[in-house]
This record gives structure tokens, sequence and C-alpha cells, in this order.
């Protein structure tokens, strides 16, 4: 073992289990250190004759093994080698630290014992240990086309592509194709080369393939002979969909926690997590339903399938913990775990298909889920699994009256539990509860009713809750006991300190100011009913304002208002002295100010640091950034040289984050006709009105600019605004405008000299041009090779970027494309457009009249024919995550984008199913979100 000492990087870098008995040593090392290696020479002979075998040990590529490919011809599982990009030293196997070119792993169990290896001339060295001798003689150990056993093979000299079985497979059997033998499959150069691998007993194995490497699988052969007749219970394994087991509903009959499955594409293996097509879907449910179109089904610790679905539970009798059938074994209703643990979780299941996206479970097999004690199993549902809740019955202990103090569980709201306020008395530091308007579950992850919270660690640990009588029920995990009894911990007086308290009786109502703003975070609570999930949005009705800590400082003063319920802070340390930190109409800095006292009304620019953002809030009170009841009358933020804010009269505060510092010295910050980038500017005074110009440096980043009437930050200010990405964009300010907002992502803005900056002529990349001068007019064309592409495009009368000035436009964003057509007219002053890709003039068709085809815009005639279709719901992704989304569909006379072109039109909800009848005299169709289009035969 050997180690060199850097003093100027501060580290040690160790050989552990990797000794190495070359070394460089490098002139920036100050000490070498070495153990049971004997002695060091600088001797450049061989210790092996180039070309002849060698054995275990380290070696100088060109001087003692020569670049080539390498067998060992008895290797041992303990066979691992490393090729080396110098002999600095290998910190370990898996780091981050390992200096190799390539590793000799193996499949990824864990172990190399893939005994083949390519050295490569630009290679330092190689290194082996367990292997045995590595001798270049490769005569094949086999004949292609007959049974092999584990080991590693060259495909084509040994083995022929195909398709293989181990008929006799341990439960350890796993297999590893390879493209080559260089061992790189991680990256030290970012790329991957595929390695399909796969823990079933049958292989794909195909022509291109380099070679093919197994463990645990015993002797491989082509003989796809049945192994247990169609319809007969079958063990764990894999198996031939069609051969050894016939599609149909099976269910285990001896499962454990560990029962795992999937139904399969092929047996071609999985290129890393998530890719490739080899898993339809997979699950943990001891029922599946096996589809005729899949190829193979591989079990493990499902114990025994069979296809007798016998109940084996009677409907509205008790049931324990398992998978079950909705109707003929479990009636719908609603049900009471009787004995449930912490880990108490049920599934109702839409389908026995699987999760077809490797835990992303967009399908409909998972209707709802949830860690509750109590469900609503409806009769819509076609099974229901729970593990962890000690079984399911229809009966419910209840008292009397509903009580008034509880533990951590699931409760009936006005049966179980009474409405009203509750302090939970010991709170752990994930104490979590929600609100629940249903038993039904849920498919968010957040797994959130009408209300939740997860009342994190804090110096002072307070969890509370609203539970309201229109409430169905009440969860909560790690919160100890409930109780509507709560004493106060400190006595209103002075400003609050660290932790959560209650407003009233223990902290009083007031203006404060935080001595400590970088590291402050406060949040005003109006209310304890959580936040919940509507749609895309987390609410939060108890929200009333909040402020994060930010190193250029935080809101630095709070007003807590009589009505609010609750105040939380950390970092903060509040005073109630509110002596003024400058001097109304002075130059001050970022922070937060009062105005009046600190600041005067008026109209300020800031010089932020050159690429700091600088944001501010112009407050009608100090109730926090964030919230509904924040104070905030206007907000802005900019990247750039300059930022403006008109400070009203009638407000209360002042906050900026980031601005370095403000002035109300307005002097141009432009010279004239000077290019700028980004920041805010006056129109008039540091740019005069006029047709700009800028070209980004990066396409890829959003450009966002904005004219402005005013500089208050509201919305009512914002004339016009622009953001997509782009190569080239164009604005048209007026000299009515009052100033001008731009990011610096959009590049340098310059006066318009009108000249072109391209040939009209196609490719035409995302961006704004002018027609005529840099894209003609025509019909025009974007293809995504791969269907990702989110494109939008308008058509213009002129460049202030108001709807007025749009004449057509047509939006795909959020969706699968795959083709997008445009009509530009000799009239148009602009075309502009985002995510398309490049437009061409190329019309060729890219679908046959007759194939299927999904979202875009289509020709008909040379790519639709005339004719009835039906859509097939769900947009699949290249990877295979399925998006259903409403669907929108158009039969059009032109491509223009205008309502004028619109010959029909209508759609469904996502997962709907229509039908539409496209004529002949139609020039497209255009279609979202609708799936694919298929022909209907009349």
């Amino acid at each position: 073992m050997w180690a060199a000492e850097i003093v100027s990087a501060g580290e040690l870098v160790r050989t552990i289990g990797v000794p190495l008995r070359v070394a460089d040593i490098a002139p920036t090392d100050t000490t070498f250190i070495s153990e049971g290696c004997g002695t060091w020479s600088r001797d450049p002979d061989s210790i092996v004759t180039p070309g002849q075998p060698f054995g275990d040990g380290t070696y100088v590529v060109g001087l003692d093994v020569e670049p080539g490919r390498y067998r060992v011809a008895a290797p041992s599982a303990a066979c691992h080698w490393i090729r080396l990009a110098d002999f600095r030293a290998v910190s370990d196997y898996y780091g981050e630290n390992l200096r190799s070119i390539g590793r000799g792993w193996g499949p990824v169990i864990g172990r190399d014992t893939i005994a083949i290896v390519d050295i490569e001339p630009g290679d330092a060295g190689f290194h082996s240990e367990g292997c045995g001798t590595w001798t270049g003689d490769l005569t094949s150990i086999v004949t292609p086309g007959q049974p092999f056993g584990d080991g590693g093979y060259i495909v084509g000299d040994e083995i022929a592509p195909g398709r293989y079985r181990a008929r006799e497979p341990s439960a350890e059997c796993h297999w590893v194709r390879l493209a080559d033998f260089s061992g790189v499959y991680g990256s030290t150069s970012n790329r991957f080369i595929p390695r399909r691998s796969g823990p079933t007993s049958i292989a794909d194995i195909a022509p291109g393939d380099a070679g093919f490497h197994s463990e645990g699988c015993g002797t491989w052969t082509d003989d796809l002979t049945p192994i247990v007749a169609p319809g007969e219970p079958f063990a764990d394994g894999t198996y031939l969909v069609g051969v050894d087991i016939a599609p149909g509903r099976y269910r285990t009959t001896t499962s454990t926690e560990d029962c795992g499955w999937h139904r399969l594409y092929d047996f071609a293996g999985i290129y890393r997590p998530y890719e490739g097509l080899y898993t339809i879907s997979s699950d943990r449910i001891e029922i599946v339903d096996i589809a005729p179109t899949d190829t193979g089904f591989t079990t493990s610790g499902c114990g025994t399938w069979t296809a007798d679905l016998t109940p084996v539970v009677t409907p509205g009798q008790p049931f324990a913990d398992g998978t079950y059938l909705v109707g003929p074994e479990i009636a719908p209703g609603r049900y009471y775990a009787s004995a449930p643990t912490a880990s108490c979780y049920w599934i109702r299941l839409g389908s026995f298909d699987g999760d077809s996206h490797y835990g992303y479970d967009w399908s409909d097999d998972l209707i709802a889920s949830a860690s509750s004690t109590i469900v609503d199993i409806l009769a819509t549902d076609l099974g229901f699994r729970s593990s962890g809740c000690g079984g399911w019955s229809t009966s419910t202990a209840r008292g009397a009256e509903p009580e008034r103090s509880f533990n951590d569980g699931t409760y009936l709201v006005g049966v179980h539990i009474a409405a009203g306020r509750y302090y939970a008395t010991a709170p752990s530091d994930r104490c979590n509860w929600d609100r629940l308007d249903t038993f039904e579950g849920s498919r968010d992850w957040s797994d959130l009713g009408i209300g939740g919270r997860y009342e994190w660690a804090s110096p002072t640990k307070l969890a509370v809750v609203d539970i309201k009588p229109s409430d169905a029920g009440f969860r909560s995990r790690g919160c100890g006991e409930w109780t509507q009894t709560f004493e106060p911990r400190v006595t209103p007086g002075e400003p609050p300190g660290d932790g959560f308290f209650l407003v009233g009786s223990e902290v009083a109502p007031g203006r404060y100011r935080a001595l400590s703003p970088t590291t402050c975070s406060f949040e005003r609570r109006s209310a304890f009913s959580g936040e919940y999930l509507e749609g895309t949005r987390y609410i939060d009705e108890g929200r009333a304002g909040e402020t994060y800590a930010s190193p250029d400082g935080s809101l630095a003063i709070v007003d807590i208002e009589p009505t609010d319920a609750g105040f939380r802070s950390t970092g903060c340390a509040w005073t109630a002295d509110l002596t003024p930190l400058s001097r109304p109409g002075r130059q001050f800095g970022s922070g937060t100010r009062v105005v009046g006292p600190d600041i005067a009304p008026g109209r300020y620019r800031a010089a932020p640091s050159d690429g700091d953002r600088c944001s501010w809030w112009r407050l009608s009170k100090f109730g926090g950034l964030y919230g509904n009841d924040s104070g905030v009358v206007g907000r802005w933020w900019v990247r750039g040289q300059s930022d403006i804010v008109d400070i009203a009269p009638g407000d209360a505060g002042f906050h900026s984050s980031g601005c370095r510092y403000w002035t109300p010295d307005l002097s141009p910050v432009l010279a004239p006709g000077e290019p700028f980038t980004g920041g805010t500017y006056l129109v008039g005074t540091d740019l005069p009105p006029g047709r700009y110009r800028a070209a980004s440096a990066d396409p890829e980043s959003s450009c966002y600019w904005a004219r402005l009437s005013g500089f208050g930050g509201t919305e009512g200010e914002i004339i016009a605004s622009s953001e997509f990405r782009g190569a080239s964009f164009i604005v048209e300010i007026a000299p009515s405008d009052a100033g001008f907002s731009t990011d610096p992502d959009c590049g340098a803005w310059e006066p318009d000299s009108g000249a072109p900056r391209r040939s009209p002529g196609p490719p035409l990349a995302d961006g704004v041009y002018y027609v005529g001068t840099e894209i003609a007019p025509g019909r025009y064309r974007a293809i995504s090779p791969h269907g990702e592409a989110w494109c939008e495009w308008w058509r213009l009368s002129g460049f202030g970027g108001t709807p007025g000035e749009v004449i057509g436009s047509y939006a795909l964003e959020d969706m699968l494309a795959r083709s997008f057509i445009v009509d530009v007219a000799e009239p148009d002053a602009g075309f502009a457009s985002t995510g398309c890709g490049t437009w061409t003039n190329n019309l060729r068709p890219i679908i046959s009249p007759g194939d299927p085809f999904g979202t875009g815009s289509w020709l008909v005639g040379p790519e639709v024919a005339p004719g009835r279709y039906r859509n097939t719901p769900g947009e699949t992704h290249p990877k295979g995550i399925v998006f259903d989304a409403e669907c929108e569909w158009r039969r059009v006379s032109g491509f223009g984008g205008s309502a004028a072109e619109t010959i029909e039109s209508g759609g469904t909800e996502p997962g709907g199913v229509t039908t539409v009848e496209i004529a002949a005299a139609d020039a497209g169709f255009v279609s979202r979100g609708c799936g694919t289009w298929t022909p209907v035969p009349r």
C-alpha cells in the first residue's frame, strides 16, 4: 500500500484495497509513504514480455502488456480488473476519486466475473486481482448455437444472437449484455455505453452485442419449449407469455412482502434506470392481469401464481391485509383498520396491470392511496390492497359523545372527535396531520385532504389544528396526544423570540424590527387550517404572511395583527425600537425601510452589482413578503445595471434585496445609441423610443422584456411583455412608454437600423424576424424527430408585444408534438416562434396517408387521407411515460393560426374518445392532447 501527501490540496490520497505496484510521484507531492511494497525502482524494464500471458498484478501498458483483447481461461468469482489512466492512486472502486478509464466490475450486481478485457493504446496501466492468468488467445471455448454455462462470452464467435433460456437457474441468476469489453459503463467522459442487464432466466442477445455474461443462471440454451403448461399454477421465475403461461388474471397463494413482478416487452434487459422498452409494468400487488400482447412475465418472492380466483373472503365480512377483488371478495363501503401499525398503508386499484413507469404511476392502476386507518371503497374500484393495517371491518368503537382529547390516528369528525382547536402536547420533529374531506385517499404524493401540515422541529415546538364541523375526518402521525387545553408558555409584553407562539396569549400584536435581518425568517398565521391541494396549486388558508432568511437581508420589520392566530420566527432578534435607519431624501441601501421616517416617497434608481438580481417590494404594511395578507402593493426584480421604483406617499414601507443602493439621482445611465442589456430604464432619459433588436448568446435561455407605464411594480403598469426562448428579438418602444425592463438573457439591445440580419431563405431558428427581408412569405414546417418539442408561434403586425398585434398564433406547449406548420403571409410584419426547432419550406410528407398520427399539424391529402378517424387517448413520451391531457382538434383551411381558418373544431376531456370526419377539401388537421388518430372503417 502507498500514499502521496499533497500539501497544496490539503488532502491525502491513499490506495484502499488496490495495492498498485506502480506509482506516479508528482512534483507537487511532499511525502511518499509505502508499506509492504519492498524496494521501489525507476527501472523501465518490463516485468513480462508483451504479447505473452500474464498474471494478476499491476502493469504498464506498452511496456509490460500490449493493447488488445485478453481473456482469463479459468477466472475465479473474485476476479476484478481496472484500466488505469495514470498511477496517481485509486482511492476506491466507486468514489469520485477513482482515476481510471474503466473498471471491470462485470454485471451491476457488485462483483466482476467478466474475464475479458479490451486494453486500449491510450491506457497507462492495467491492474487485476483474483483473475488468474490473462492471455491473448481468444480461441472459442463454446460453439455458437450450443448450450453454454455461466461466464463471459464473445457474441458471434462463441454464442449466436438469439433468445436463450436458463432452464435451471438459481434465485440469484443475473446477466448482462455488453457493447464492448472496455469496462466503461460509468463516466469519465460523461458517456454511457449500453449495458442491458436483467434478473431473468431468459435473455435476448442482439447481433450488435459484443459480449454476454451471466452468474447463477446455470446452462443457457435456445430450447424455448414450455417449462409449465399454460393455465397451470406456476412458481417464481421467468416465463414466455403464450408459451409457458396463458394471458389472463392470476393470484398468488404464498406471497411475501418481497413479492415483485414485471410484465415484459422483451428480454433485452434494462439500460440505466427507467430507460429502454424492457418492462411494460411492475408492481408488488398479489394479483396481476397479463395481456395477450405481453412477451414475458417475471416474478420473485411471490410464491405460486394461479388462475383460480375463487373468493378467499366473503363480502361484508372482516378481512386481513392483502390484495382483494372489490365485489366478489369485499363489498364497497367504509372500513376501519382493526389493529393498525405505524406503517398501515392502503391502495384502491383501478386495474391489475401494474405501475407502468417505475414508481411514476400515471396509469389507472392506482386510483388513490393513503396511510390512514379508515377507507371508503367504491363500487367502481376493481381491487383493494393494504399492509400494516392488521385487517379491516365495517364496525368501529365509538363513545356516547365525541372525544375532545385523543392520540395519533384516523378519526371521524363529529363521531369519534369533536370539532374545534386542538394542541399537540408532545409533538415529534416529524409531527404531521391532515384534515380530510373523504376517506377515499389521494393520487397526489402529498396525500392532503382539505388541509394538512408538517410541523418541523423548531426551538419552541407548537402544533395546532383547527378541525371544522364540516370536516369528514382527521388524521395525525408523530404528534402524540391532542387536547383543547393550552397553557401559555410566555407572557406577552416582550418582543417575540425564536419559536412558534399564539398571538394574544403569548405574543402581543404590534410592530417589531429584526436586529439580524440576514438570518431572519418569520410566518404569521391567521388560522390553523393547514395546506391543501386544489388543481395544481397549494393553498394555505392560514398563511397570512411570511418571509425567508436571505444573505442580503430578509424583511426586517413585521406587523403582528390583533387578528393573527399565531406567529413563528427564527434568527430575527426582534426589538420594539423603530428608530429611523436613514434620512428621507438621501441615498439608501438594500434592506427594509419605513416610508416617511426612513425614506421619502418618490422615484429612485438602483445600481445593482453586475449580475446581481435586484428585487424590491412596495408595502402597505409589514405583513410578510408572501402570503394571503402580506401587504405587498407592487414588486419587481431585474438583473442588470439599473432598476427603478416609484414609492408612493401612501406606502407604509419598502424592502429591497441585491440592489446595493438607491438614489433619487435619475441622470441617464446610457449614452445616446449605446447598446444595453439587463435592467430597467427610463424611456426618453436613458434610451429614446423606437425599434430595438437583440440577439441572444444562448438561444436556450428565456428572454423577458416589458414595456412600462410606471415603476410601481403592479400588473396594471405593464403595457406589454414577452418571454420566450430564441436567437433573435425585436421590440417597438413607444414615446408614451415610461420605461423598459429587460432580462440580460435577451442579449444586448441596440437601435434597429432596419437592415436584415439574415437572408430570407430557410432554415430559420426560433426567435423574432422580419417577414420579407428575413423570412419570405410561404408555408413552413418544423419537425421534432422525437416528438418532444413544445412549440408556440405568432404572426405579427407589429413588435410592441400587445395582443392586438397578433394576426394568428398556435400553441402546443406541454404537449408531445412531432409536426408544426405555419402559413406566413405577405402583409405580416414579423414572425416569432419558440420551442419549435428549425423551420424549413420542405413540405415533403413525413407520414403516409393511412398511418396513425398524433399531436401536431398535418397536411390533408399528402399525409392524412380524408375519412373518419378515432383517437386513442394518451400522449406517449419516447421513454414510455403516458400523459393524459384534454383533447382539442381543428379542421383548417390554412395554417395561419386565425379563427377564420377553422372549418370545424372539437375535443374531449382527458382520456376521452371521439371521432372526426376529415374532408378532402380541408387543407390540414391540427390536434393536441388527443393521443393517436387511426382510420375508422365506415
